[in-house]
């Protein structure tokens, strides 16, 4: 099986032309992505919603202290974005801004610079782990945004790794700053590798690389520890494929379920009787 089949197979994808999808799409987004000129949903609002964590995350915002909840998440997303923000310096510029310059930026007001500082220097903790290991990265985008018919998102880094022997591979990192790997970042990955490798065989002088793995980087916001774990199309063949029906098979759910939400809104809009034991409304 070649690759093309084990990443592609586009009769697996939803029509995006289900009754709804336009209207529900039409209209412009804040931060949306397009694609020919037409939105598509973000990577992480289908993985959310197929995976129902958004359901979860709304319950316990409904039973738990509110607005404690909120303030913790928006700590932790805006410490993470100047975590990234920090890295994205060095790998361009060879350093980073003093934390301090960081903080005057609106989008970094509410995140804890210790903890991103931390990121960072794991972040560099790892660059030095590759390097005496005989690795090198060769960076080649940062913070790319990536869209294909079906979704959009932004991957932290693309980047050519060469081993020790020579052999030289290009992944997709996703930097994270949370507790933990889980596998829906590698979900996200995938998805992102699926875009890339589909708009290499579909648009004519795309200019991302073909992409033989993805790798998620977890760069501890409290420790002096990072969490390395690649995958490629080589050693990990079977997982990567799995991975990559998990995706087609989100995209479908999304679709479906955005399609059966627009006819039901509509349907009810149009039908619905409502009456009490006084007669009916009109």
């Amino acid at each position: 099986m070649d690759q093309q089949q084990i990443y592609f197979p586009e009769d697996l994808l939803v029509d995006v032309e289900l009754t709804g999808i336009k209207e529900i799409f039409s209209a412009q987004r804040s931060g949306g992505y397009q694609y020919f000129g037409r939105y598509v949903p973000r990577v992480s609002e289908i993985i959310q919603d197929a995976t129902g964590w958004r359901t979860a995350y709304e319950f316990v915002m409904d039973i738990k202290n509110v607005q404690k909840c909120k303030e913790i998440k928006r700590t932790a997303l805006s410490t993470g974005s100047l975590a990234h923000a920090m890295i994205e310096d060095y790998l361009l510029e060879g350093s980073k801004k003093d934390s301090t310059v960081y903080m005057k930026n609106s989008a970094f007001m509410n995140a804890n610079a210790a903890s991103a500082v931390n990121s960072y220097n794991n972040f560099l903790s790892w660059l030095t782990y590759m390097n005496n290991s005989g690795f090198k990265i060769k960076v080649v985008k940062i913070e790319e945004k990536i869209v294909c018919p079906w979704y959009g998102g932004t991957c932290d880094m693309i980047a050519e790794v060469t081993n020790p022997i020579g052999i030289t591979k290009t992944y997709i990192f996703d930097f994270k700053t949370s507790r933990s790997i889980t596998y829906d970042y590698y979900l996200q990955a995938m998805f992102y590798m699926k875009a890339i490798n589909y708009n290499r065989q579909s648009i004519v002088n795309y200019d991302l690389p073909n992409i033989d793995g993805i790798v998620i980087l977890r760069l501890d916001k409290n420790k002096n520890q990072f969490d390395y774990l690649p995958l490629d199309s080589e050693n990990n063949i079977q997982l990567l494929n799995h991975l990559n029906q998990t995706c087609n098979a989100m995209i479908d759910q999304y679709y479906y379920l955005k399609s059966a939400e627009y006819q039901f809104k509509d349907h009810s809009s149009k039908n619905m009787i409502r009456g009490d034991k006084y007669g009916v409304d009109i």
